[in-house]
């Protein structure tokens, strides 16, 4: 295969990945939004995974890319010229760039209902501590006092 044919494998190949990676923002989206810590927690595995994937294309297609003496997919458009490849380049760029848009809005979104979970678990715990009379902790008995009750609890 050409180097150019090279670069347009990667290229597909980096649009199906990041279509992947939509994918598995929109499960961990609903992970979130469940609190489903397993599936959550594949979710997270998977993403790893495609982060480490996506990187070494990326690596790749930029040896193939310094192989053109360019550095952007704009720049081997220029070099190859008016052609149907040219053509599918455009494509693929064009799909790539709406592809991360997406993926950076669903991570964002997936950033801040973690963030409210994190304040939700966060005022349940000061709660507790306040109905306990005293922050979370243990005596030197290692009994835990319960206001209003004479229950002690041996841990």
């Amino acid at each position: 295969m050409s180097e150019l044919g090279s670069i347009l494998e990667e290229l597909r190949e980096l649009e199906v990945l990041y279509d992947k990676l939509l994918e598995l923002e929109g499960k961990e989206k609903n992970a979130l939004i469940k609190a489903d810590t397993s599936e959550l927690d594949m979710v997270i595995e998977l993403k790893k995974y495609m982060a480490l994937r996506i990187g070494e294309l990326q690596d790749r297609l930029g040896r193939g890319l310094k192989n053109y003496n360019v550095d952007s997919l704009d720049g081997l458009k220029a070099v190859v010229g008016d052609t149907k490849v040219s053509s599918e380049i455009s494509t693929i760029h064009g799909s790539l760039k709406a592809l991360v848009e997406e993926i950076k809005r669903l991570e964002t979104l997936n950033f801040y209902i973690a963030q409210e979970h994190m304040r939700f678990y966060n005022a349940l715990l000061s709660l507790y501590s306040t109905a306990m009379g005293r922050s979370v902790g243990y005596n030197r008995e290692a009994r835990i006092e319960i206001k209003g009750s004479q229950l002690n609890v041996r841990v």
